[in-house]
Order: C-alpha cells, then sequence, then structure tokens
C-alpha cells in the first residue's frame, strides 16, 4: 500500500526569499514563469526591479547571485550598509542635498571595491605592487598623497603653535593631522597641517582605483535592497532623496562605457516609485526602458486555475522538494491537492481574494493550512476554512509592516482600528463617517475621513465596488484595488467600500 503524504511533508515555498535561498536545490526551485531573470541580465540597461512588497524581487536578487559563475561576482547590499556607510564617512549627522547625490555614488563604489578586494584576497592582502593592493590600502585609510591635503595655519607664537600641533597627534587614525612648523617672514610663524579630505573629494581617486583593479575578464554585480527601510530624518534630507539620487548614480554608471563589465541593480516597490514619480518627473524614463516588473495578477489570462502564475509556482515547488510527485503534471497535482471548491470559490480564486496576488501571500496562507491541519492528505476545503483563523492576522501584520514607509505608525494603525469597527463587509462613504464621527476621540491622528478612506484603499485594506447590469435585470459587482493594473490608482469616494478577504476574520466577519 502507497504511503500516504500529509500537508506536513509538503514544501510549498518560504514567505522569505533570502529564507528559501538557503535550500540545497534552491536553483531547482526557483520559478520565473516571465523570464524575468534573463530580462534583468540581458544588458546593462535593465537595472531597476520593481515589485510591491512580498513580489518576489529579494528572490531574484538571490537567483542572480545564486547563478554566478567563475570570474563572476554578486553582493547585495541593503540600508544597513548604507547607513554604516554614512556613518563612516561623514563628519556630519546632516545629509543635505548637495552631499545626497555624493553620497550614494561613494556608497557604490565602496561597495564595489570592497567586492573586488574579496574577490582576489591574495593580491589584496600579500601583493604590494597590485592595482588591488593599492585599492585597499586606499580604503583603510593609509598614508597617501591621495587621502590628504595641506592646510596652511597662521600663528602667533611658537608656543601657541607647539600646543597645536600636539593636539593634532591626538586625533584618532581617522582624522589624524600632521603638522610642520616654520617661518616664512621675519616674526610671522605658520604650520602647514596634512589633513584627511571630505569623503566626496575622494571619489575620483576611489572610482579609479576601483575601476583599475577590476580584471578585463570579471564581472561584478551590485545589487541595492531595502533602501524604503532607511528612516527619514527631519533635520536631513530624507529617504526619497536618497532613493532618487542612488537611482541615478545607478543608471549613470549602468549606461556609461566602461572597458569593465559591471552593473548596479536597485531594487524597489513599486508603490514607492509611483509616489516619487510626483515629486520627479523624469523618473518616467528610467522607468520606461530600464526597469525589469515583478507582476503576478494576470487572473483573467489562464482558463485553467493550474495553469495560473501563481498556483503553478506551489505546485512547481512541490514537485521539486518531492520524489513522489515529481512526475505529476500540473493538472494531476492540483487536482489530487485542491479537490473542492470552498464556498462556491475555485481554489484558486480562493486564495487570489485573500491576497494582493503576490507569491508570498499565497505560500502564507498553504503554510497556515499546513500548521493548522498539518496530519490532512489535501487542501479541501475545511483545512482552507481553517486556515483562515492562523492568516488573518498574518496579514494584518504584513500590512502594518508595509505601510510603515508612508510614516506615522499611529495614523496607520488608527486607520485600520476605524475599519475594524466598521463590522460590515461593504459600507459607504456615510455610513464609514457615523462610525468616525461616534469615536472620533479614539481617532486623534485621523484629521478627515477622507483622508482615511484614501490612505486605506492605497494600502489595499479597502478596494471600490460598484455593480454593472449584464442585461435581463442581472447585475453583476465590479472591484476595484489599487494593486491591480486595471483599477484606479485612486479612490472613488462616491463608490460603496468593500474590507480585504484578508482581514475580515482579524476583524471577527
Amino acid at each position: 500500500m502507497e504511503e500516504r503524504t500529509c500537508l506536513k511533508d509538503l514544501f510549498i515555498g518560504k514567505t522569505d526569499g533570502a529564507v528559501e535561498s538557503k535550500e540545497d536545490n534552491f536553483q531547482e526551485l526557483f520559478y520565473d514563469p516571465f523570464n524575468k531573470y534573463k530580462e534583468l541580465m540581458s544588458g546593462k540597461e535593465k537595472f531597476l526591479v520593481l515589485g510591491f512588497k512580498g513580489t518576489g524581487k529579494t528572490y531574484l536578487a538571490k537567483y542572480v547571485e545564486a547563478m554566478a559563475k567563475r570570474g563572476q561576482y554578486v553582493n547585495i547590499v541593503g540600508e544597513n550598509d548604507f547607513i554604516l556607510c554614512k556613518l563612516n564617512v561623514m563628519s556630519q549627522e546632516k545629509l543635505d542635498e548637495e552631499l545626497a547625490n555624493a553620497l550614494c555614488k561613494w556608497f557604490l563604489l565602496d561597495r564595489l571595491a570592497r567586492l573586488v578586494i574579496e574577490s582576489r584576497p591574495i593580491r589584496a592582502k600579500w601583493i604590494p605592487f597590485s592595482k588591488t593592493y593599492s585599492l585597499n590600502k586606499f580604503l583603510k585609510y593609509f598614508e597617501s598623497d591621495d587621502i590628504f591635503k595641506q592646510v596652511k595655519m597662521i600663528a602667533e607664537s611658537t608656543k601657541e603653535m607647539k600646543t597645536q600641533c600636539e593636539a593634532s597627534l591626538d586625533k584618532n587614525k581617522k582624522n589624524r593631522k600632521y603638522s610642520i612648523l616654520g617661518t616664512k617672514n621675519k616674526g610671522e610663524k605658520y604650520s602647514v597641517e596634512n589633513v584627511r579630505k571630505e569623503f566626496f573629494e575622494l571619489i575620483q581617486p576611489l572610482e579609479q582605483k576601483v575601476f583599475k583593479a577590476i580584471g578585463k575578464r570579471d564581472s561584478y554585480t551590485i545589487i541595492v535592497d531595502d533602501l524604503d527601510e532607511i528612516k527619514n530624518n527631519e533635520e536631513s534630507v530624507g529617504r526619497d532623496e536618497v532613493i532618487i539620487n542612488m537611482l541615478k548614480v545607478a543608471r549613470e554608471y549602468n549606461l556609461k562605457k566602461m572597458p569593465i563589465d559591471l552593473k548596479y541593480v536597485i531594487l524597489l516597490r513599486t508603490e514607492i516609485l509611483d509616489d516619487l514619480q510626483v515629486k520627479y518627473s523624469n523618473l518616467n524614463k528610467t522607468i520606461t526602458s530600464c526597469s525589469v516588473e515583478l507582476y503576478w495578477l494576470f487572473d483573467s489570462t489562464y482558463s485553467e486555475p493550474y495553469n495560473h502564475p501563481l498556483m503553478s509556482m506551489i505546485l512547481h515547488k512541490i514537485k521539486k522538494k518531492s520524489q513522489k510527485y515529481s512526475n505529476y503534471s500540473n493538472k494531476e497535482l492540483y487536482e489530487l491537492l485542491f479537490p473542492e471548491s470552498i464556498d462556491n470559490k475555485k481554489p484558486l480564486d480562493y486564495l487570489l481574494d485573500y491576497g494582493f496576488g503576490r507569491p508570498r501571500d499565497f505560500v502564507t496562507f498553504l503554510d497556515c493550512a499546513q500548521k493548522m491541519c498539518p496530519d490532512q492528505g489535501c487542501f479541501n476545503a475545511h483545512v482552507m476554512k481553517e486556515a483562515r483563523k492562523k492568516y488573518s492576522p498574518c496579514f494584518y501584520e504584513e500590512l502594518l509592516n508595509q505601510s510603515a514607509y508612508y510614516g506615522n505608525p499611529e495614523f496607520v494603525t488608527q486607520c485600520l482600528q476605524l475599519l475594524s469597527s466598521v463590522k460590515k463587509a461593504s459600507f459607504t462613504h456615510a455610513y464609514f463617517e457615523a462610525i468616525y464621527n461616534e469615536g472620533k476621540d479614539n481617532y486623534p491622528c485621523i484629521e478627515s475621513v477622507d483622508d482615511a478612506l484614501k490612505f486605506l484603499y492605497k494600502i489595499g485594506a479597502i478596494g471600490n465596488s460598484w455593480k454593472v447590469s449584464q442585461g435581463n435585470g442581472i447585475k453583476k459587482t465590479h472591484f476595484g484595488w489599487a494593486y491591480k493594473k486595471d483599477a484606479m490608482n485612486d479612490v472613488d469616494l462616491s463608490k460603496r467600500f468593500t474590507i480585504h478577504y484578508g482581514l475580515r476574520k482579524k476583524f471577527s466577519m
């Protein structure tokens, strides 16, 4: 008798692409139905990877890293690397507009330099006359004519000059000064100090050194992720300006004719770039010609549910990790594991309704099903309904997390609290306003109902709904969601609103 397979034995993927990339057969597990890897790596002009949170940007970056062959070097860096770089090179905390571009250029060159040094450790440490050794020496703040400049200072007395000289020698290695005493005219005494240059004065020599250190047969790719995690500072240039300048610098290097094989890739959330376009009109040409977009919600173009990209992704991972199912067709495996409708919905439609059309939503929901009913043999109606209890709080927390970009966590939390007070899956503007006025003191950060509704629509917590006549007195309900390409970017306040299925269990609906 064939041994029965339980849900707990199935591998349906990990919610974090970086975690899944640790799997032994990650390259086989990787699923790319739209050939985005090939599109991204086909040329230097494609360097911007766009997608909503959870659509697979980091996952794609990890695949690029995993596919690197001999002589190909890839490094993925994030917001922590940028922050440490900023702290390391800037003497002041404030980042003004004039320094933002220079810092982004320094950061990208610095990350490249460190990758070059890492790829050639012997030359970097033990061959003094190599270009990699010179680069390594430069980054470690060795004495060099490139790193220091002379500053002449006039002093009134030799005593004052000696005191100044002693003080300069007490500085740490990074900021040390070397003083030389002398006289130019009778009665005039002076000192010449070697003072460390500011980082922006070192960009050109760093660029020259790192480019010279790159071998003609080598290929280097730097991938920048999680820029949206950079915190805004009210007294400094904000995160948006950093992102814009990072895009500008990456574009400059990628499109510049160079004798070396170098590529910078920027991963960015779609909704963030949409917001930035309002502030920076020149972004559109970069998006049009230089971006690779990750979007999975093509639910109207697949006649069979098992051929939909998201469902096919799940089936692909199961087959790659389970020898028992490795030879099954998508159709056979789908019918075996998803045998019945749930509340008159096909399993695919049910999963689509409970998420934002992202790989992370499917994996999270089915992972909850596995945890709630580990010994079941398939994702039947009972299992899927049970999964909602665990999934809905996870979906809520994910929504809070991805809304952090918009700032003011109190406003975000109060908008969702207000929505949870509605207790109706579908409602009107007037009804929502009545609920708000009834408990207005509980929502001090919400200045207007319209602002709350616009925000809730923007993050996908609510959508618009309306009925369209199909003839013969039959009306069909249509829905508009901000995360879908075929919907309006802004909410229609005159239409009804519907609460996302993923939140309803959390809100006790």
